[in-house]
């Protein structure tokens, strides 16, 4: 009758059961960033994507508004034609600004129709939604609060908190500890034996203590002739560990990349902004002044219709402009990981 339990410990004294738990963990931490990464991806999507769809929505309000305004005014230049006040060729001209801007608004309306099937389809609505539902919209563009002011400089810190920046560290981390736990197959192993155990002829004597058997040693193991494969292990893991510096070195340059281009984008839309505010109130007054001159007989009809094409121009622009502002910023905001910090 035999019973006997053994054990082994290896002793670490190289740190290869170190490393091999610090590279899980990286490897771990990395898996929960990358997740993070795709959030905060399908996240800026997704606000772009609607924000876009409310700028389109500004442009076709502008084109309805410019609309009605072209039909007022033909109104007013059919009136004036049959009385002989004014030629054919300028009700022409007329009537052709009236067709160009319903042009216009159908092709804003198409491009509100698209932009809504795409933030359906990233939004995972049902194909009865993609085809016949209006998405909700939580306000008007021009209604939102007023962009923030940025400083003249963000700190280089708010990048640590770039998911892609922080999963390529850990990458690296990671791979430092393969380095490790490849160096430490090259030494020996060093164990702790033990064993305890019973050992009896009879049943009735197996639980005496004369039937106890035990025994506790050390031993050592070194795999001397797979000397060439470890090196060779050992160097493929350096190498693949200066591949993910390469890697960590590049996520950092293109973090700055973004950033740069993502800043100066927003702030210089943001005084583009400005400037074409000032552009259209002074389009829309330049419009006025051309049609009393144009009523009074001091104009030519052709600067009432240079005027109102200057300023649907101008109105078209800053429509697009607010909307880029938005979406630069949400740029901006992924570009540093998610927000700016108060």
């Amino acid at each position: 009758y035999q019973g006997q339990l053994s054990a082994s410990w290896e002793l670490d004294f190289w740190g290869k059961y170190r490393n091999n738990y610090t590279m899980l963990s990286d490897v771990l931490l990395n898996t929960v960033v990358s997740h993070e990464a795709l959030r905060l991806s399908v996240a800026s999507q997704t606000a772009q994507s609607y924000f876009a769809l409310l700028a389109l929505d500004m442009q076709l309000a502008t084109s309805k508004r410019t609309l009605r305004t072209r039909e007022d005014a033909f109104g007013i230049y059919t009136s004036r034609y049959r009385q002989g006040d004014i030629t054919e060729l300028d009700w022409q001209r007329a009537r052709a600004e009236v067709e160009t801007a319903r042009a216009q608004v159908h092709s804003s309306t198409v491009a509100v129709d698209s932009a809504e099937a795409s933030l359906a389809v990233l939004l995972g609505r049902s194909p009865r939604d993609i085809m016949s539902a209006v998405m909700p919209r939580g306000g008007d563009i021009s209604k939102l609060p007023a962009p923030p002011v940025l400083p003249a400089g963000l700190p280089s810190e708010l990048l640590e908190r770039r998911p892609d920046v922080r999963a390529a560290e850990r990458r690296l981390a990671a791979q430092v500890a393969a380095v490790g736990i490849a160096k430490a197959m090259l030494f020996p192993k060093f164990y702790i034996n033990g064993s305890l155990g019973l050992d009896s002829v009879k049943a009735n004597r197996f639980f005496r203590r004369e039937a106890f058997l035990g025994s506790i040693g050390p031993s050592f193991s070194w795999p001397v002739f797979q000397g060439g494969n470890l090196v060779a292990n050992m160097k493929a893991e350096e190498s693949k560990m200066h591949e993910a510096a390469l890697a960590y070195e590049l996520a950092v340059q293109t973090a700055y990349a973004e950033t740069r281009n993502a800043y100066s984008a927003y702030t210089q839309e943001y005084h583009r902004y400005q400037s074409l505010q000032g552009a259209v109130k002074a389009a829309t007054d330049a419009v006025n002044i051309s049609q009393d001159l144009y009523k009074n007989g001091l104009a030519d009809f052709n600067n009432v219709l240079d005027a109102q094409r200057s300023l649907l121009t101008l109105e078209e622009s800053l429509t697009i402009s607010r909307g880029n502002i938005t979406l630069n910023l949400i740029a901006l905001y992924k570009a540093l990981g998610g927000g700016i910090a108060p």
